[in-house]
Parts: C-alpha cells; structure tokens; sequence
C-alpha cells in the first residue's frame, strides 16, 4: 500500500437524532492508494448518508457524491480509481443517475442477469 487517508464528509444528518447513527458517525471515505510497477490503483471505499423513513436526505447523499467526485477528479488522470461501499442509490432515484453519469456500475449487468443486488433490484425495496 502506497498511501492511506480518510476524507470526512462535509455534509452529514445532524448528530442530535442519535437513533439513526449516521449524524454519529464520522461518515467520509477510506482513499487507499496502490501501485505496482507502473500500475496505480485508487479505491475511495464510502457508506454515503442512509435514509430513515420519510427522511430522505437526498441534498446531503448528493452533496456526498459531489464530494466523492471532487476526490476522484483529484488523482492522477493515469492511475484507476474504484468507488465502493454503500451508495445508498436506488435505481428508481435522481441520485442513481448522479452516480452513474461519473462513474461506471460494474455491477450492473451481473445484477440484471441474477435479478440480485444491493441496488439495481427494484424488488427488494417494495417496489
């Protein structure tokens, strides 16, 4: 491993509503740097802001996308960057489509071809 940071989120749920957890938690992304020879790999491993009931939150997971972005666009334009984690974006939502303008799903034809996943099933979230 060449290098190791992590990148707080900028904006989070408020700390105040303990039961969600995630206003607690120091939610950001994990940058791990990698190089092999003249290989150069970059993962940003993330959890973005999860929804509660009717509390969306969908300014602060775009606003943490944007972010993710910003990062991205930061690493040399030669070395591989993976985002992973938990993106907390439906299919069926605008923030899907903020994702997938920047970055590829690389899961997305395995997951229509098994009807599985965490994301592309639109099954699995009652819909």
């Amino acid at each position: 491993m060449d290098g190791s940071s992590f990148h707080a989120f900028a904006d989070e749920a408020p700390a105040w509503r303990i039961w969600q957890g995630d206003g607690l938690a120091e939610n950001g992304m994990h940058l791990i740097e990698l190089s092999r020879g003249d290989v150069s790999v970059t993962l940003l491993n993330t959890h973005l802001q999860a929804e509660y009931g009717e509390l969306r939150y969908t300014d602060v997971r775009s606003n943490q996308i944007e972010q993710l972005h910003t990062v991205a666009q930061g690493v040399q334009p030669s070395t591989l960057v993976l985002a992973m984690g938990d993106l907390n974006a439906r299919p069926d939502e605008s923030l899907y489509e903020f994702v997938t303008d920047f970055w590829m799903d690389l899961t997305e034809e395995s997951c229509r071809r098994c009807d599985c996943g965490t994301v592309l099933n639109s099954r699995r979230f009652g819909r």
